[in-house]
């Protein structure tokens, strides 16, 4: 029965993206009006332009000084923040200090030396909050919380500051990073950067958004249901979902409960210029089997495609999203590579990512955070929320909510779906071998309207297999639609062949230019 209760609450979701359109073009209208007269200011300094990986060789040869990069990406964010509002907190004193003792550095020691003890010398970063910055705010989004620092860096974050990075701010996040809108009590409401009546997404909005603005050349983001891939289709760059357990999640905040979290949240890259991400994936990983310097020559990759999740509860494509699809698709074909159909049924993967994922639990919204003990009603809560009145976002008291198995998947649902997706993943990683991967959409549209995510939650199987799985996926920019709101598609492969994705990557910027600013 409760299984039953929870496809009905699903279905009266799918229901609401079909008759609620109006109401969310009347509201952006209202409280979003004139998006062109919101236009960000221009995107001139050549600075900003250079990829990551490119900016640390020109800092270790002193050909830019890693002052005048920090300089210009604190200038752009400066300038596009008013419109974004992407961040929680900056350190830009901090970060021009760390610049000139880098610049020092590169004064003394040797390039070829330099590269391999600080490969990101110099070269500026931004972080999502949840992944923990030291010092800065990790307030989770959460009024309760808002007064929290991190003691410490989380390890994936204490990885890419190693290297050398140089830490600018931590971004924003949706309240436990329960949404795919980035909106909070504390910080407030992430705008999209190509249009403000849009989302930026979530949870790693204020990393997509930011980027997107080219108001940072590459980011720390995390993904336990899409919360990479969303923000970076929404905005227009580059994101990657690593393999499970190949990037360490120790240090994230929400932090899930017990061992098995560490298969569907992950850390990882999000990025402008996809050339970036191999080192950068490299870094966050540690030592690992991954051979991700190793150059894969993109001939030699097998391509699968899977165009449309199909079911009663699953949004279809909508027209945009379907003809970039098959112009990636048809690239593939023209340029002659081995491109075939993967043939499975895919009908439960929301069922089945639902069910894989209320096995990880996560820290229960009303907790109390000097007594995790101490919980308020949820249900009460919705109350409130409902007419205003609560101080904890309706998104998390809405996920929350739908997550926990106790009120909606039994113990029986969830070993049948979670063995339904083995099987699924069985065939997948027999198929896709060591040289081939598989393309599929992203999301079944392109950034929402603001609360547009109501409506979407079953739009998000598309992203929600490859955690359910353990699969790495890449999401790349391919182009845009009408309106100029960014598209593109995500590329999977089995586990610990996350090069194949981003060998695709950067072949899919090289055809379709990648990453552009907003105009």
């Amino acid at each position: 029965m409760k299984e039953y209760i929870l496809k009905f609450i699903l279905l009266i979701l799918k229901t609401i993206y079909y008759i609620s359109a109006p109401f969310y073009r009347l509201y952006v209208c209202i409280y979003y009006p004139n998006p062109l007269k919101r236009k960000l200011p221009s995107f001139t300094n050549k600075i900003l332009e250079i990829p990551a990986t490119d900016l640390a060789e020109k800092i270790r040869s002193q050909e830019i000084k890693s002052e005048d990069i920090v300089v210009a990406y604190i200038g752009r964010i400066t300038a596009v923040n008013p419109y974004l509002n992407a961040i929680v907190a900056s350190g830009f004193p901090e970060a021009l200090s760390l610049a000139q003792k880098a610049d020092k550095l590169c004064q003394e020691g040797k390039p070829e030396d330099l590269k391999i003890q600080y490969p990101l010398l110099g070269v500026p970063v931004t972080v999502k909050e949840s992944c923990r910055l030291k010092d800065f705010p990790c307030t989770q989004g959460s009024l309760s919380r808002s007064n929290i620092r991190s003691g410490e860096n989380g390890e994936a974050v204490g990885r890419i500051l190693e290297a050398g990075a140089i830490p600018l701010l931590v971004s924003n996040t949706p309240e436990f990073c329960f949404n795919w809108e980035s909106f909070n009590f504390v910080t407030g409401r992430t705008l999209n950067p190509y249009n403000a009546q849009r989302t930026s997404g979530g949870s790693s909005g204020g990393e997509g958004a930011l980027l997107g603005a080219g108001a940072s050349v590459f980011g720390v983001g995390s993904d336990v249901a899409g919360s990479i891939r969303i923000p970076s289709l929404f905005n227009g760059i580059f994101g990657h979902k690593p393999t499970r357990r190949v990037v360490s999640i120790v240090g994230h905040a929400p932090s899930p409960y017990g061992d098995e979290g560490a298969d569907y949240l992950v850390i990882g890259p999000m990025c402008r210029y996809a050339k970036d991400l191999p080192l950068l994936l490299h870094i966050m990983a540690g030592p690992n089997e991954l051979n991700l310097l190793e150059p894969v020559p993109w001939k030699n990759i097998r391509i699968f495609y899977y165009e449309e999740i199909c079911g009663p509860l699953i949004v279809p494509l909508t027209s945009d999203t379907r003809t970039n699809f098959w112009k990636v698709i048809n690239h593939f074909k023209k340029v002659g590579l081995q491109t075939e159909e993967f043939q499975a049924d895919l009908r439960k993967m929301l069922e089945i990512s639902m069910a894989n994922m209320v096995t990880i639990g996560v820290e229960y919204v009303t907790a109390d955070p000097s007594d995790a003990k101490k919980r308020g009603n949820i249900y009460w809560e919705m109350v409130k929320s409902s007419v205003g009145r609560s101080k904890i976002t309706f998104a998390a008291l809405l996920f929350n909510f739908i997550i926990d198995q106790k009120s909606f998947l039994p113990e029986r649902a969830i070993k049948r779906y979670c063995a339904m997706g083995e099987e699924i993943k069985k065939t997948l990683i027999k198929i896709l071998g060591d040289n081939g991967v598989l393309v599929m959409p992203t999301c079944t549209t392109n950034a929402w309207r603001h609360y547009e995510y109501l409506g979407n939650l079953s739009s998000l199987a598309y992203v929600m297999i490859s955690n359910a799985l353990g699969l790495p996926s890449t999401h790349c920019p391919t182009g845009f639609d009408g309106n100029g709101l960014p598209m593109g598609v995500q590329v999977i492969a089995a586990p610990h062949q996350d090069r194949l994705c981003l060998t695709i990557a950067k072949h899919l910027e090289e055809m379709y230019g990648g990453w552009k600013p907003p105009q």
